[in-house]
């Protein structure tokens, strides 16, 4: 992977976090895959965007763009990276002996396109997170209302789930109730 950022206290609605980057996506016309976790809600996406083509494909300069959301909505991670990264370094190597050296042009045509389009991912993504600050709204049960903490000493649990709880949790990291 390549560069990983941390979020802690925003309370984002991380399944909306993920919307908007498939929503990125789809607006700069790149083909995208969507991973998550099963849980409700879920902890993780995986969200693979890339270009393709046929000369893509036959230069060797298919690139995935890999972004993963996962943790929880007051403390997560935002990880981007590159796929099918060494396939592609094989790829100029061989289209470079055949081309003397039109790989290596593309090489690093191919790379600047994808810094380009990963500070304009990054910028999106953290401009996002801050319209989405306090957007994490855990499903309301009917007849339930916040769970009061159980602590012993200076440690607080969740009285729901169980969970241990950081010292300035408004919601559990785990089963998303209101603490009070």
């Amino acid at each position: 992977m390549g560069k990983d950022e941390r979020f802690t206290g925003f309370n984002v609605n991380l399944e909306r976090l993920a919307e908007h980057v498939v929503i990125y996506a789809k607006e700069n016309g790149f083909e995208y895959r969507v991973n998550k976790d099963s849980t409700a809600p879920p902890s993780w996406f995986q969200i693979q965007i890339n270009k393709k083509g046929l000369f893509r494909t036959v230069t060797g300069t298919r690139r995935s763009l890999d972004c993963i959301i996962r943790g929880h909505p007051e403390d997560f991670e935002v990880a981007l990276g590159t796929g099918e990264w060494g396939k592609n370094i094989a790829a100029y190597g061989l289209i470079g002996v055949l081309t003397i050296g039109g790989a290596i042009l593309a090489m690093g045509v191919g790379t600047a396109t994808y810094k380009r389009t990963e500070s304009q991912l990054w910028g999106s993504i953290r401009a996002k997170i801050e319209a989405l600050r306090d957007s994490h709204k855990p499903e309301a049960t009917p007849g339930l209302r916040a769970i009061p903490v159980a602590s012993a000493g200076d440690i607080r649990f969740c009285t729901n789930c169980g969970e241990e709880l950081p010292k300035t949790a408004k919601f559990c990291p785990v089963c998303g109730i209101k603490i009070r």
